[in-house]
């Protein structure tokens, strides 16, 4: 996940990722700093709910007006500077002077332009793990092996990229899913996933009720 400590010294003890490499934890901090731990399944679950919690209690609007705030910072600075080198360089000829405005106006819009966009890929980046821990739960359950469903796991699935799949099938044939692997994943993905959960939970429930089931059929007739 981004960064989403809006003070440096957060950044430090902010988890944005983990791998866990010869019985070693390696967590990717805020900061770009990685901490090692040695491995136990205690201590990854103990991860998991940090990510899950730092997802929970940020919020996207901070980030958004940061970026505006730092742009336009930059912006102002750059229009500062054209002031002062007009001042100090009157007698220059107009070219130069446009040169030098041009340049600096530039460099001020670049800022400007890659604060703005950073705020905005953070800001998109929460939505997109907010949305994942409100189907977490549900793509688990569907996710499950079960010989009675058998057709769940596929039902889930429906439509998504292989290398979707492939991120969450186990051994056994089930899909399971976890707030550290959603870097892999795209919003796009995610929403798709939850478009399946809702066509899962709308036929269990048409099927389970013999009017709605009536009322399935006549859609599809």
């Amino acid at each position: 996940m981004y960064n989403y400590a809006l003070k440096k010294e957060d950044s430090k003890i902010f988890i944005k990722h983990y791998e866990i490499k010869n019985g070693v934890i390696e967590i990717q901090l805020g900061s770009g700093e990685v901490y090692k731990e040695p491995y136990s399944e205690e201590k990854e679950k103990q991860l998991l709910a940090i990510e899950k919690a730092q997802v929970n209690i940020s919020k996207m609007g901070p980030f958004i007006r940061r970026g505006l705030i730092e742009s336009l910072g930059m912006i102002l600075l750059a229009t500062f500077f054209v002031s002062l080198f007009s001042q100090e360089f009157f007698q220059m000829e107009n070219t130069a002077l446009n040169i030098l405005a041009g340049t600096v106006s530039g460099v001020g819009s670049l800022f400007f332009c890659s604060h703005f966009i950073d705020s905005v890929q953070t800001a998109r980046d929460l939505k997109k793990n907010k949305l994942f821990l409100e189907i977490e739960e549900k793509i688990n359950q569907y996710g499950k092996k079960d010989d009675l469903q058998e057709n769940r796991v596929n039902n889930l699935l429906l439509g998504v990229d292989s290398d979707v799949r492939d991120l969450g099938i186990h051994y056994d044939g089930s899909y399971q899913l976890n707030i550290n692997q959603i870097d892999a994943l795209s919003l796009k993905d995610l929403k798709k996933l939850r478009a399946n959960i809702l066509s899962i939970e709308y036929f269990d429930q048409a099927f389970s009720n013999p009017v709605e089931k009536e009322k399935v059929h006549q859609k599809k007739r």
